[in-house]
């Protein structure tokens, strides 16, 4: 049987053993999933994942976990609760994300995400972040065009749809608003929409000329008449075989507007509605507009070269 004093002596040399164990440092390796991610330790950093930390015998260490997509994971380390054996294995969550799908009109527009170019239209923009984020779109030409989008966390996509509204267009549309007989700037304004594939814009803008034309004496309208002759004979590549149909019916329709509108309208303005017409396969209609012009004006240098250009007789 123990006596008093050996059991004395007995819990004294466990307290020691205890006080001895607090006494000492413990080292703390940390491993990370994903891997490689950043270890902080007291606002440190260490370096990637898989590190050692060392928790001192006395105080704390703030530790703390970190990658890019990922939550932060954070605790504070002591001598009392810091891992004895085996490793400290921190699997991170990751941050809930967003997708943006962009386009432009007209495609092929540079897309910036908080001042940082991702690419370009058509563009799907991945792992942003909930919250607001700033979308810019620039190309060469245009107006820049600028989108802030607040986005949630959600697995569906947000889709954004812009115009870049065209330089050349306002420079144009400035000029006629300047000078509202200004043939250049008709011409050049129609040629920008066929190339926009705006047929019908373009179609007005010739048609507005025209009026001009038909109404104010001595205007040198070569240039626009020109315009009016690219399109019924695609001298410039404007679209595909589809496309182009429907710019040259776009076309015959204003043509026969501006008839209706001016009965009498004017050689030119025969001429390149008998071309048309002979285009679109429409021979018999041709002819008949060709002689209906030639009725008006016989002597018109316009109908001589569409009668020798298509073989057009008026009969």
């Amino acid at each position: 049987m123990q006596t008093t004093a050996s059991l004395v002596r007995a819990g004294l040399a466990v307290a020691v053993l205890l006080l001895a164990g607090c006494g000492r440092e413990t080292l703390v390796p940390i491993e990370s999933t994903p891997p490689q991610a950043a270890v902080w330790v007291d606002s440190e950093l260490r370096g990637p994942a898989p590190q050692q930390v060392t928790v001192p015998a006395r105080g704390e260490v703030h530790l703390r976990v970190s990658q890019p997509g990922y939550q932060d994971w954070e605790t504070v380390l002591t001598a009392r609760n810091a891992p004895r054996l085996g490793r400290l294995h921190v699997a991170l969550k990751q941050e809930p994300s967003c997708a943006v799908e962009c386009r432009s009109q007209p495609p092929g527009a540079e897309v910036y995400v908080d001042g940082e170019l991702r690419g370009r239209t058509p563009l799907r923009l991945t792992d942003l972040p909930p919250g607001t984020v700033a979308l810019v779109f620039r190309m060469k030409g245009r107006q820049q065009v600028e989108q802030r989008l607040t986005l949630g966390a959600s697995a569906d996509d947000t889709r954004v749809d812009v115009s870049l509204p065209s330089l050349a267009e306002a420079y144009y549309l400035q000029c006629l608003l300047d000078d509202p007989h200004k043939m250049p700037a008709f011409a050049d304004l129609g040629h920008h929409y066929v190339l926009e594939k705006r047929y019908d814009d373009a179609m007005a803008v010739f048609a507005r000329g025209i009026r001009v034309v038909l109404t104010v004496p001595g205007i040198d309208a070569s240039r626009l008449w020109s315009e009016v002759q690219r399109v019924a004979t695609v001298q410039y590549q404007y679209g595909n075989e589809a496309e182009v149909k429907v710019a040259r019916e776009a076309l015959r329709g204003m043509i026969e507007g501006l008839l209706r509108e001016y009965p009498k309208g004017s050689g030119a303005l025969y001429a390149k509605y008998a071309e048309i017409l002979d285009v679109l396969g429409e021979r018999q209609k041709a002819e008949e507009a060709f002689a209906a012009g030639r009725r008006l004006y016989p002597d018109d240098r316009e109908l001589a070269a569409i009668a020798s250009l298509r073989g057009l007789t008026g009969r």
